[in-house]
């Protein structure tokens, strides 16, 4: 019973990706992003993808129905952005967990 109410549960979790177009130099990270993305995949959980912290952003503000956040961006860049978004993160959702691959 306990199983299958986990299972159920799964099943309706969503987990936003977000990447950064300049981590596209990095074949290894961006490699291992999508085998993450596979496995969510792999076990019915929802994951949604945005190609950049700008792009996420839009997401963010709008849904609330987002379970977690996995952020793979260069932080050697000198953007804001990904901090940005983290910041907006926090105020809109702050009790939701935040993976930060950088």
């Amino acid at each position: 019973m306990l199983y299958k109410q986990i299972d159920r549960e799964l099943k309706t979790r969503r987990v936003l990706v977000v990447g950064d177009m300049e981590l596209e130099e990095h074949h290894m990270i961006m490699k291992a992003v999508q085998r993450l993305e596979d496995t969510l995949r792999g076990r019915n959980i929802q994951v949604i993808t945005a190609d950049s912290p700008e792009e996420a952003f839009p997401l963010v503000s709008t849904d609330m129905d987002i379970d977690a956040f996995l952020i793979a961006c260069n932080t050697n860049s000198g953007s804001s952005a990904p901090v940005n978004l983290l910041r907006h993160l926090r105020a809109r959702q702050g009790k939701i967990p935040v993976f930060l691959l950088a």
